[in-house]
């Protein structure tokens, strides 16, 4: 064999090897991402229980105050649509229960 034939052979190889390596770092990367824990995981959950559909939550803007934390959820209602996002203010009472305001003026105060 000469060598001008075993040269494009072997840089297929190469290249399928660099690729699955970048498919493997690719793979391994998401999966860490997605192994990181939430911080805000209890209070989301807290809020979303008060929905009527929990599992469509979707929350923004979460940000921790002096006593509590303001942040912005949408969920869908009955009819299967998003309502659009409210704005809500969180915090733990002393016996540990998550208590939770949608009241817009409690809000400015606290959230800004």
């Amino acid at each position: 064999m000469s060598n001008s034939s075993t040269t494009p052979i072997a840089l297929a190889i190469v290249a399928a090897a660099a690729l699955i390596a970048g498919a493997v770092v690719l793979t391994s990367s998401k999966h860490q991402e997605k192994s990181l824990p939430d911080p805000y995981k209890d209070l989301k959950e807290a809020v979303a229980n008060q929905l009527f559909d929990p599992g469509s939550a979707i929350f923004k803007h979460i940000e921790k105050k002096v006593l509590g934390y303001c942040g912005e959820v949408n969920a869908k209602n009955k009819f299967g649509g998003y309502v659009g996002f409210k704005r809500f203010y969180i915090f733990k009472t002393t016996d540990g229960k998550w208590e939770i305001t949608y009241f817009p003026d409690l809000i400015k105060i606290e959230c800004g």
